[in-house]
């Protein structure tokens, strides 16, 4: 049995708008078993090659057939082109369809791939049927990645932070905890009420950023813990002398971060890059050895901290995103300002692409204010 020729050309331009995304580091699928009006399953991720947690369909359609309703300007370019159906079954279908969809029309001799991303402004009713504008500016390549891959995040809820709730991390990955027990440390600190023998390293860093006054209740010289008795309640959780020297880095960032703030003893707090066991850890303590350094008015080393830092890649995505607003700021202290603003502007999106994190978007206002300093 001979196969239709139209059916050819269709499945090769699915095949090549795939293979199109696949060469930008996104992956996808070929949805070949149904025909309900997506063709592909696209997932972007980022430039590391980090899944960005969200997926967008796509309707491809191939041959010059669909290239016969340009729009053009004033003066006689074209602009675009009109794809149409006689119903509204599709465009409808997208519309109400839980993942973002764009229409995209491959032109095989060009190869070209133009998309449109379907909204409910860009849909025009034609009576029974729509319509809908591919512009010809808007192509399937490296220049496009981010704009498409903005379309894909549309798909994100954005969470409401109101209020105050003491329920620690219970809702955090492990690899997110320490990032957000030092930039919304009220998201990890333990409630006031809580028993010292309760409190965690984590939730002690926490109440350490936070400078809160019942953290004396945990981190006491071991000298007045000896003085208060084997009995006494005092004598209850940790003392600054064995958070110091405990297994778990977050007693330790505590103990260093105390020393640091109220003694101005920095040795501990330097040498917790050495001591991280994670990378989230390793990246923490690089943060925190820049503030120190940009503190004592020094953005060259820390500059050099961040790279050191930055030379390891295998840091999730916000965790990266953490340390490269850091050299920005640190390439803006050295009189990189060019350079600063370009790296504030490309981590700064790393809010649009993990919009669920409340660190991801503080991340991204410290981006914001480094641009806003820049003269270039």
């Amino acid at each position: 049995m001979r196969a239709p020729k139209n059916e050819a050309t269709g499945s090769s331009g699915e095949s090549e708008v795939l293979a199109q995304f696949e060469r930008l580091g996104w992956g996808g699928v070929i949805d070949s078993r149904h025909d309900t009006g997506t063709d592909l399953y696209l997932r972007p991720r980022d430039a590391r090659r980090y899944e960005l947690g969200a997926v967008m369909g796509a309707q491809v359609k191939t041959g010059s057939s669909y290239f016969k309703s340009p729009q053009k300007d004033a003066e006689g370019t074209i602009t675009g082109w009109w794809f149409a159906e006689d119903d509204r079954e599709h465009f409808d279908y997208w519309l109400r369809h839980a993942l973002p969809h764009v229409v995209i029309l491959r032109d095989q001799d060009r190869d070209v791939s133009l998309w449109v991303h379907v909204t409910p402004e860009g849909v025009v009713s034609t009576g029974k049927g729509a319509k809908i504008l591919v512009p010809a500016s808007q192509t399937v390549d490296a220049d496009h990645n981010e704009a498409l891959s903005d379309v894909a995040l549309t798909q994100l809820p954005t969470p409401t932070w109101d209020g105050t709730a003491w329920t620690g991390a219970v809702h955090l990955a492990p690899i997110d905890e320490v990032r957000h027990a030092l930039i919304t440390p009220r998201l990890i600190a333990p409630h006031p009420n809580l028993g010292p023998n309760s409190i965690t390293g984590l939730e002690a860093l926490a109440m350490q950023v936070l400078f809160r006054d019942d953290l004396e209740r945990i981190l006491k010289p071991r000298s007045l813990r000896t003085l208060a008795g084997e009995n006494d309640a005092e004598r209850k959780g940790l003392s600054l002398d064995d958070a110091r020297e405990a297994d778990d880095w977050c007693w330790r960032a505590t103990a260093a971060v105390h020393l640091w703030h109220y003694q101005g003893e920095t040795a501990d707090l330097l040498q917790l890059v050495d001591l991280a066991s994670t990378p989230s850890e390793r990246a923490a303590a690089s943060v925190l050895c820049c503030v120190y350094h940009f503190d004592e008015n020094d953005p060259d080393t820390a500059l050099q901290v961040l790279q050191d830092a930055l030379a390891y890649d295998d840091y999730s995505p916000v965790d990266h995103a953490w340390l490269e607003a850091q050299r920005a700021r640190a390439l803006l202290e050295v009189g990189q300002h060019e350079e600063a603003f370009d790296l504030a502007m490309k981590t700064q999106r790393i809010h649009r692409e993990a919009p669920s994190d409340v660190t991801a978007a503080a991340i991204a206002g410290a981006c914001a204010r480094v641009k806003s300093r820049v003269v270039v």
